[in-house]
């Protein structure tokens, strides 16, 4: 309501937003055009390797512009960094079962309770199944705790979830710490990583359907204090109110106070 928004803070070499928009690039444009897992087995590994060339370089120069002397160099290490990345990644998805890339890098709108959220998708897929796999692509750490059904901190996927009818959501890591996937989808889903719902919610919720159902009555309950302006503090949950934003939600007076857990 404020308008309020983040500084970015300027860092040695390139920032990781630009390194991140240059994997969704090189990956909407790969398989833009090798649109399902049986075209992705039949390439050699050359051709592989030869693709994804052309593609990191033409990539680096759409992101990271024109470079010369001391960041040339560091575009060179982004892109020998990443390329090893992507191969293994690739790999990955040749092991899994059929698939075919129904969207990349798409935009869409939900509604809850009154308010517009607009989703930039990375990817869907269709699995053999005929269920529908809505795949985040994420270059840092990352876990499935920002799914809570009650407040979903992160709630761009339960949201899609709640609208499209997927059957199966699932964060690809691309990073050198994390491969593969994590997720949660329906049983059968056939990806290594994805859990059940029980497993998600610790057994409190056992399919899928009941699930997403959750999810709907947790998104809508946020959209409902959001546009009424209920903005109260959770004092269980404070490190988005810190930072450049503790100036507005004054949680360091709080803090002071003893009124809220120092995390």
């Amino acid at each position: 309501r404020l308008g309020a928004k983040e500084i970015r803070i300027p860092q040695l070499g390139r920032d990781p937003r630009t390194r991140g928009k240059f994997v969704h690039w090189v990956l909407d444009q790969f398989f833009g055009v090798i649109s399902s897992r049986a075209a992705l087995v039949d390439l050699a590994p050359v051709k592989v390797n030869s693709i994804l060339d052309k593609l990191l370089e033409r990539g680096a120069q759409r992101c990271f512009g024109r470079r010369r002397g001391p960041m040339a160099k560091l575009v060179e290490l982004e892109i020998l960094r990443l390329k090893p990345i992507l191969i293994n990644f690739l790999a990955l998805e040749a092991r899994r079962e059929e698939f075919t890339v129904v969207h990349t890098e798409i935009d869409r709108e939900v509604k809850f309770g009154g308010l517009v959220i607009r989703l930039r998708l990375d990817r869907i897929d269709r699995l053999a199944n005929g269920s529908l796999l809505v795949i985040d692509y994420k270059t840092g750490r990352t876990s499935l705790s920002g799914w809570s059904t009650e407040r979903p901190s992160d709630p761009q996927m339960p949201a899609y979830a709640v609208a499209s009818g997927a059957g199966v959501l699932g964060l690809a890591r691309l990073n050198a710490w994390d491969r593969g996937y994590i997720g949660v989808g329906e049983e059968h889903a056939g990806i290594e990583g994805i859990v059940t719902p029980a497993k998600l919610t610790r057994r409190a919720i056992d399919d899928w359907p009941a699930l997403v159902d959750a999810w709907q009555v947790g998104l809508e309950i946020l959209t409902r204090e959001f546009t009424g302006g209920d903005f109260r503090v959770d004092r269980f949950r404070l490190e988005p109110i810190r930072g450049q934003f503790s100036v507005l939600s004054r949680v360091n007076e709080l803090d002071q106070l003893g009124l809220v857990l120092v995390s």
